[in-house]
C-alpha cells in the first residue's frame, strides 16, 4: 500500500491525489490510516480523518441528536466534503479540523500540522462513511481517487470499539448500551448501503 501511495505521488497531476480508507467503527481504519500517514514521512502528505467534521455537542443538542452521536446525521458531511473538494486544489491552503477525544468534541487546531499546504501532494482521510450511498456522501466518489475498505470482523470490531468507549470514559455496561443503540446500526448499515471500494483490505491476524 505503502509503494502504491508512494508511485501515485510520483506522477505528475493536476490536482492533490485524495485516497480515502473506509469502514464500520472499530474496524482499525484509524490505525491503517496513521500507519501508513508515519511510513510515509513525507511533508507531501496530510492526514484528515472525518471525525473532525463531527456536530458541536451544543449542535446535537439542539437538534436531538445527542444519543445518537456517530450516526451519519451527525456530522457535517456536506463540510467535509467541501474541505476535500478544496483540498483538491493544489494551490489552496486548507486547514482542517480534528477531533479531540478528550473534550468529546471537534476543534480547529491553526496550526501548520493541521493545514494542507502546498507542499502536500498526497491526502489521506479516513471513516465510517466514505463509501455510504446516501447524499451527501456519495459526492465523495467524485472527490476521491480511490477508496479502500478495511474489511474488519463484527465481533473484533465491537470489542476494539467497546474498549475506546470505556477509555473514553463511559463505563462498561453505558458502552455497551450505546455500542447496541447507535454503533451497531451504523456499522449494519455501511455492511449493506456502501458503494463499491476500489480496494479491499483486512486488518492481519
Amino acid at each position: 500500500m505503502v509503494e502504491m501511495l508512494r508511485a501515485a505521488m510520483s506522477l505528475p497531476r493536476p490536482h492533490r491525489y485524495i485516497v480515502g480508507i473506509a469502514g464500520i467503527g472499530g474496524s482499525g481504519k484509524s490505525t491503517l490510516a496513521r500507519q501508513v500517514y508515519e511510513a510515509l514521512s513525507s511533508d507531501s502528505v496530510a492526514l484528515v480523518p472525518m471525525d473532525g467534521f463531527h456536530l458541536t455537542n451544543a449542535q446535537l443538542e439542539r437538534q436531538g441528536l445527542r444519543r445518537q452521536k456517530g450516526s451519519p446525521a451527525t456530522f457535517d458531511a456536506r463540510a467535509y466534503v467541501h474541505l476535500l473538494r478544496q483540498a483538491r486544489d493544489p494551490g489552496q491552503q486548507v486547514p482542517f479540523p480534528i477531533y479531540d477525544r478528550n473534550l468529546h468534541e471537534p476543534i480547529w487546531p491553526g496550526d501548520a500540522r493541521h493545514t494542507i499546504n502546498a507542499q502536500v501532494k498526497l491526502v489521506l482521510t479516513e471513516g465510517n462513511y466514505l463509501l455510504l450511498n446516501h447524499s451527501p456522501w456519495t459526492e465523495l466518489a467524485d472527490v476521491m481517487d480511490a477508496c479502500w475498505l478495511l474489511d474488519t470482523p463484527l465481533e473484533r470490531a465491537r470489542a476494539w470499539i467497546l474498549a475506546r468507549h470505556v477509555r473514553g470514559g463511559r463505563d462498561p455496561v453505558d458502552a455497551r448500551k450505546h455500542y447496541e443503540a447507535v454503533d451497531a446500526r451504523n456499522a449494519l448499515l455501511v455492511a449493506g448501503q456502501s458503494r463499491r471500494p476500489t480496494l479491499r483490505l483486512v486488518w492481519p491476524d
